[in-house]
């Protein structure tokens, strides 16, 4: 191989491993925003949704994204600067495995795929395969304009971070209903006079139903009338802990606990059947009582019942809800639900 060739490989070999490093880093700098403000790519339901609910979103209390940015930052500096080269074949081992240990995760134990996670986990892989083959080659003399390229593009995809917070949490689409137009299982619940009743089909474990239940709790503790909310549960496939958590609210409902119940599942971290039981204990009821409750005929009758309703009512992303006859579909913010409230305490839902 002539001198020429040899560097024209090089620096081939070179562009590769950047290139890999920078994809990685830029699609770890987005997921930082999706995973903290439930962002514009994840959908609710999707893969990305399942794997950021998941127990392996996380190291030590750490966003797994979060770690990605400054694992790929660490690659793209010992590769471009020469006293730090003797690091880059250790870190790229440790990136390889780490992205072979999350695609595993996903599809044998989380079962979904994330689909921005997996661009992250093949560009760990790729630049270790590259970063193995360019072993024994000399460092590339890196020009200014080209440390400089790379530190440009570095910055714009850590500024990534931010960019999916500016559109999250996406805002609902609103749909007003004439009474007729009302679903039957919402237009049953709705009353002509006492409390405004909100009905929302939801998942326990769903990342933009638990933000909405926050939007639900802050608003609710502001007004001075009474809200009825009314919970239809459509716990998605990939929630391997929603069934139970539906289970456990739909049980408590027979119970004055109904209430603290919801906001246990909403706001704790593990809602497995375990902690759903100790929840149980903390409310004042008996384990017991709750599973046999859990596995009855008549709490999965209950449980179908929503579901098939959620599908004749045509609910496709959660959280969807009624407040009086506006339909939102999606996550709203606190002062448009504190809008719709105090307009629908005032007009009955099943008024002209």
């Amino acid at each position: 191989m002539t001198k020429d060739t040899a560097a024209n490989s090089n620096n081939t070999l070179s562009n590769a491993l950047f290139a890999c490093a920078l994809i990685g880093l830029a699609f770890s700098a987005l997921l930082v925003g999706e995973y903290s403000a439930g962002g514009l790519l994840c959908s609710t339901g999707g893969g990305c949704d399942a794997v950021r609910a998941s127990a392996y979103s996380s190291i030590a209390g750490v966003s797994v994204p979060v770690l990605g940015v400054v694992y790929f930052l660490a690659l793209l500096a010992s590769a471009a600067l020469p006293q730090l080269r003797a690091a880059l074949l250790p870190l790229a081992g440790i990136g390889a495995l780490g992205g072979v240990v999350f695609v595993g995760l996903q599809a044998l134990v989380i079962g979904a795929f994330c689909q921005l996670c997996l661009v992250v986990d093949f560009a760990a892989i790729g630049a270790a395969a590259i970063a193995w083959v360019s072993r024994a080659e000399p460092v590339v003399t890196l020009t200014p304009q080209r440390r400089n390229a790379l530190a440009v593009l570095a910055v714009v995809a850590v500024s990534m971070a931010g960019v999916s917070q500016w559109f999250a949490p996406p805002a609902a689409t609103v749909v007003e209903q004439a009474p007729s137009q009302l679903p039957g299982v919402v237009a049953r619940e709705q009353k002509a006079s006492g409390p405004v009743t909100v009905v929302e089909y939801l998942d326990f474990e769903c990342p933009a139903c638990r933000y909405q239940h926050e939007v639900f709790k802050e608003v609710l503790a502001e007004v001075d009338y009474d809200v009825r909310m009314v919970y239809m549960h459509s716990p998605l496939p990939q929630h391997t802990s929603a069934d139970n958590a539906a289970r456990a609210y739909i049980c408590a409902e027979e119970t004055d606990v109904a209430k603290a119940m919801a906001d246990k599942l909403f706001t704790s971290a593990d809602i497995s059947l375990p902690a759903i039981e100790a929840m149980a204990t903390e409310l004042g009821l008996d384990q017991a009582d709750l599973r046999r409750c859990m596995s009855s005929e008549e709490t999965t009758a209950h449980l179908e019942r929503d579901l098939k309703l959620a599908q004749q009512v045509n609910v496709r992303s959660l959280p969807t809800f009624w407040i009086g006859r506006q339909k939102f579909v999606g996550t709203s913010d606190p002062a448009t639900v504190r809008q719709a409230l105090d307009r629908w305490v005032r007009i009955p839902a099943d008024s002209e």
